[in-house]
């Protein structure tokens, strides 16, 4: 494992696995306003003193070493305080965050639940400007936090990282600036994770973007019911997603194949393939899992593991670093990827 998360926000929905939480009249919703790729990012809505509507987001496993990214612009309206914008945490245990000054709006970076200021940064951020920030996090007694902006290290702190006896990250979290006006708002995109382990992903995301894609064509086998017309693809590329338009398995081994477009020219690398399907089970009858795959011009196809569905609609994701047959993706195989939908027990 090296790529941990990596979430974007152009289905014009928040992921599943994003936990929002928000006071009442609080808003953390996808936005069209402020984005860095795609037709959205994550707009989190002001509140006057404290954190509280934010997202927080789990890590596959617990974790003493990650580096992670995040896209990140304010706008200001009345005036900000200082501002909690972004922690880690052991469980419900603070252990490090931080903290956007409203004075000299540079960000303070502090261990323990903002106990410590132990750095900040040489950067003073505009309002209005997107960002990308990067931060590489050593959890230990002697442990570093380093701070990227826009790719360049910006400050590092080396020293005790450990305010408790908590020795691995479990959850991040990324919160609301300070402002008594609610239309002062933090926006975030291209928000992505890894470990230093395994063999891809496993350094700095280097200002990676999360680049959505729907499909835009038929595979060679169509098994799957549509709910409407013959074209299956246009039952599944609506942004939102839709939950009446759609496509069904009546029994297992069903399999639907969809195709993709070519990436825009500007595409250098790529990192990973990451699946999502919007599915769920209509009852507790077969097919009740679902298996997604990917083929890459009819070298054939690798499937994941079998998945559970939930009664309700929610996403099925699957993470492929390596090519099927292995090595790195190169631009022009997604050119020639296709997504395969295989209907399980």
């Amino acid at each position: 494992m090296s790529l941990l998360n990596a979430f974007h926000f152009d289905a014009g929905a928040v992921p599943p696995e994003l936990v929002v939480v928000q006071i009442s009249g609080g808003n953390v919703a996808p936005s069209t306003t402020v984005k860095r790729t795609g037709g959205y990012s994550l707009r989190i809505n002001s509140y006057p003193s404290s954190d509280s509507n934010y997202i927080t987001y789990s890590l596959p496993a617990a974790k003493a070493e990650i580096k992670l990214q995040f896209a990140f612009c304010y706008i200001e309206s009345g005036t900000i305080q200082n501002s909690n914008i972004f922690r880690w945490l052991s469980g419900s245990t603070t252990l490090g965050g931080i903290k956007l000054n409203a004075t000299s709006r540079k960000l303070e970076i502090y261990t323990g639940n903002f106990a410590t200021l132990v750095a900040t940064s040489n950067t003073a951020f505009t309002a209005g400007t997107i960002y990308v920030i990067e931060l590489h996090i050593v959890i230990g007694d002697s442990g570093t936090i380093t701070l990227r902006v826009d790719l360049n290290e910006d400050v590092t702190f080396s020293g005790d990282t450990k305010p408790g006896a908590d020795t691995t990250i479990t959850s991040l979290r990324m919160a609301n600036i300070y402002s008594n006006q609610l239309t002062a708002y933090i926006y975030l995109d291209d928000i992505i994770s890894h470990d230093t382990e395994g063999t891809f992903n496993n350094s700095w995301p280097n200002g990676a973007k999360v680049y959505f894609m729907v499909p835009t064509g038929d595979g060679a086998m169509k098994e799957w019911t549509p709910s409407a017309g013959t074209d299956h693809y246009v039952l599944v590329d609506e942004v939102p997603p839709s939950a009446t338009d759609n496509l069904q398995a009546t029994a297992i081994d069903k399999v639907d194949i969809l195709t993709f477009p070519d990436l825009p020219g500007g595409a250098q690398s790529i990192r990973a393939v990451i699946p999502e399907v919007y599915a769920f089970k209509g009852s507790s009858t077969e097919p009740t899992r679902l298996a997604v795959g990917i083929d890459i011009g009819g070298e054939g196809v690798e499937y994941s593991a079998d998945k559970d569905l939930a009664l309700s609609q929610g996403i099925i994701r699957n993470v492929w670093e390596e090519r099927p047959g292995g090595g790195v993706f190169s631009v022009e195989d997604i050119s020639n990827l296709s997504l395969y939908l295989k209907s399980a027990a």
